[in-house]
């Protein structure tokens, strides 16, 4: 556990607003336009606010005093320490060192300020929002499908400063993607590994983006791309062949100890869920469950297969995105080392409706894959 440190040049947070409030309150607001305040401080004697406002990191313990003092506000040293500590251990005040950029170039610092902004905002481990880009700067995501969920998946990442990209899809660019893949009608007729990395490499070129113009075929097809570029996490983004496709990326996550983030998207429905090798179930867990609720699902599932039968699709550009957003920001949670929300668990949410769900997803403990 961190040792805790007093904050010896204390600084409000940037996304932490103080209002004064009724006769003798503050409320302190964090992170939000809208909402009820995240915390109310009683201030009858004035001196909090004040001491709130002169909180910019650039004056220590004692200067604060000494402005507190020119106001004719006496406060007692002992008092301003205990109001510094209880706004810290709520992460609403920090050191100034803890807002060190020095680590990334100028130029990031001002790309990345929001994402800085929000690391510091979320943290709880005592790293730094620097470390935090740093770490999102190091990572490495191994992209398999480039359609919908995985070009908006994969921008999103880009955004946010993912360091490298491996894009894998063996389709071209139809007329009939542009409306809810991330491309151009200029991309019409090329390669999508090709027309997504030119996309990327515009929003980012911090991002260093590999592409392998190649159809999945089976699990060592896929165990080969993990084992070539050594991804931190994949996204399963092909839906052809049907169900053979997820069989074969999440056996190869497996047996590779890489987790794998899937996903599906219609008009009405999106959703997603991770195989995390060690903390969750594999594809195999799944079918077995399937069949103990339906004894018909291995059935289906054969037919399914040996016809490649998929329904056609249906998606609107909002379906990609949102649901390609979600896996973004778990798939960022991984990258600097916060645990993943979706790890063994289906995560749905209704576009008719704007509901979510989550639904765990546990080990068989009959699986040969993956059962202890």
């Amino acid at each position: 556990m961190t040792r805790f440190v007093l904050a010896s040049q204390p600084r409000l947070q940037p996304t932490v607003i103080a209002v004064p409030v009724g006769n003798n309150d503050i409320a302190i607001h964090r992170g939000t336009r809208q909402g009820e305040a995240s915390l109310i401080i009683s201030d009858p004697y004035g001196w909090k606010i004040a001491a709130l406002n002169t909180m910019k990191g650039q004056q220590s313990i004692s200067d604060i005093l000494q402005v507190l003092a020119d106001k004719g506000l006496r406060v007692e040293e002992p008092d301003l320490r205990k109001l510094v500590e209880e706004l810290q251990t709520q992460n609403l005040v920090q050191d100034e060192s803890y807002f060190d950029y020095q680590s990334l170039r100028p130029d990031q610092t001002e790309r990345y300020s929001r994402n800085l902004n929000g690391f510091a905002a979320l943290s709880d481990t005592g790293m730094t929002p620097a470390e935090y880009q740093q770490r999102l700067l190091k990572g490495h995501v191994l992209l398999l499908g480039c359609g919908g969920l995985g070009s908006c998946t994969a921008t999103a990442l880009a955004m946010a400063g993912c360091g490298t990209i491996t894009l894998v899809d063996f389709d071209e660019i139809e007329l009939s993607n542009l409306n809810r893949q991330l491309y151009t009608v200029n991309d019409v007729g090329t390669r999508k590994v090709d027309g997504l990395k030119t996309r990327l490499t515009e929003v980012n070129s911090d991002v260093t983006i590999n592409t392998v113009f190649k159809r999945i075929t089976d699990t060592p097809n896929v165990r080969k791309l993990i084992e070539q570029f050594q991804p931190d996490i994949v996204v399963a983004a092909i839906d052809r062949p049907v169900i053979a496709a997820d069989r074969w990326i999440s056996d190869a996550c497996f047996t590779t100890s890489v987790p794998g983030v899937f996903n599906s998207v219609s008009a009405g429905m999106g959703m997603f869920w991770t195989k995390y090798p060690g903390k969750s179930s594999c594809f195999r867990c799944d079918e077995k469950w399937s069949q103990t609720n339906n004894p018909h699902h291995y059935e289906m599932r054969a037919w399914r297969e040996k016809h490649d039968l998929i329904p056609a699709t249906s998606a609107f550009s909002h379906s990609a995105m949102i649901v390609g957003g979600m896996m973004s920001a778990d798939i960022v949670r991984k990258l600097v080392g916060w645990p993943m929300i979706s790890a063994g668990k289906l995560i749905t949410v209704s576009f008719t409706t704007l509901e979510t769900t989550v639904i765990d997803k546990p080990q068989h403990p009959e699986c040969e894959l993956c059962a202890s």
